[in-house]
């Protein structure tokens, strides 16, 4: 009986890791275009910051420690007030600092998530209205269902957020469109999708753009054509940078859901999936065991902390072929 089991769990690991490939493949698909013709015509946009990218990575990666490692990253660059606010299964690390005169930093790095089965199941979810800052409907049905309710969630602890600063002796607002207050955005996986959105309610709220640099780290796809097409209209992509390592299979995976912006970096780091496939799949079918190191191989590609040494070791490619 343990064996069947065992080879249940294995037989549904490569399922998983089919699926996975797959979504990967259409990503391929869907998005070469965007890398190639379009990253030239974005106005404005906030040049690239290497340093900012490994950073986000390692401030997402702080986002899974439970215990006080989390405000490592924040507090070596000198933020304050460094603290993990959670609402239901939504958490996000903030921190703030002052830089020239009132003017302050504020960091915020959404939590994502390693599991994979979740993060598929995410995306068997349908599509809902998106609400700009008025909360009047401004796309239809453009917006996955689960990122939304999550996002959503995170917003229920805004006034949270803004009272606990307060009390540290920082008046500051969530969304502050004065241009006092600088926004670095990140997030992991799932996390990297909230940052996405995050980034997106900034601008909705009246945010200057030039106030805020944005740096997802392999996250979720959020939405369809026309969210990100307005996203565009009010600059969203213009200020984002998604970081992607070209043999992560899971970031890739999302149907016909798209990012907020084309601005996306490749990095070559870990073990090549597709090849792996290819060069070892048997003429008699899988082997159970090697595909449990499929598997694996899924997992490893996708950890934040890779993602650091993805940025710090690998290479950066614009062909993901």
């Amino acid at each position: 009986m343990k064996k069947k089991s065992n080879n249940a769990a294995i037989l549904s690991a490569i399922c998983i890791v089919a699926i996975i490939v797959a979504g990967s493949l259409f990503f391929i698909t869907q998005n070469k275009f965007n890398l190639s013709s379009q990253k030239n015509d974005i106005p404005n946009n906030v040049n690239y910051n290497h340093d900012l990218a490994i950073s986000s990575a390692k401030v997402s990666s702080d986002c899974y420690n439970d215990d006080d490692t989390y405000k490592k990253t924040l507090k070596d660059k000198g933020y304050l007030g460094v603290n993990k606010f959670n609402s239901d299964d939504v958490a996000a690390i903030i921190g703030i600092k002052k830089s020239n005169g009132n003017h302050f930093s504020l960091a915020i790095a959404f939590r994502g998530t390693d599991n994979i089965v979740n993060w598929e199941r995410d995306y068997d979810e349908a599509m809902v209205n998106w609400k700009d800052a008025t909360g009047k409907d401004v796309v239809e049905r453009g917006v996955h269902e689960g990122m939304a309710t999550a996002f959503n969630t995170f917003l229920e602890i805004k006034n949270e957020i803004e009272d606990y600063y307060k009390k540290l002796g920082f008046k500051i607002k969530l969304f502050d469109k004065s241009g006092k207050i600088n926004y670095w955005v990140t997030g992991h996986s799932l996390g990297g999708g909230l940052a996405q959105l995050f980034t997106l309610k900034l601008a909705e709220n009246g945010v200057p753009l030039k106030n805020i640099e944005s740096y997802p780290i392999a996250p979720a796809l959020v939405g369809d054509k026309n969210f990100k097409n307005y996203a565009k209209k009010l600059g969203v992509n213009s200020r984002m940078h998604i970081i992607l390592n070209a043999f992560d299979a899971v970031g890739k995976v999302g149907g016909t859901l798209l990012y907020l912006t084309d601005e996306i970096h490749f990095y070559k780091w870990g073990h090549d999936l597709n090849a792996m496939l290819v060069a070892t799949i048997p003429l008699g079918g899988i082997d159970p065991e090697y595909g449990k190191k499929l598997s694996d191989t899924v997992l490893e590609n996708h950890k934040a902390d890779n993602y650091v040494k993805a940025l710090t070791e690998g290479e950066e490619v614009t062909d993901i072929h």
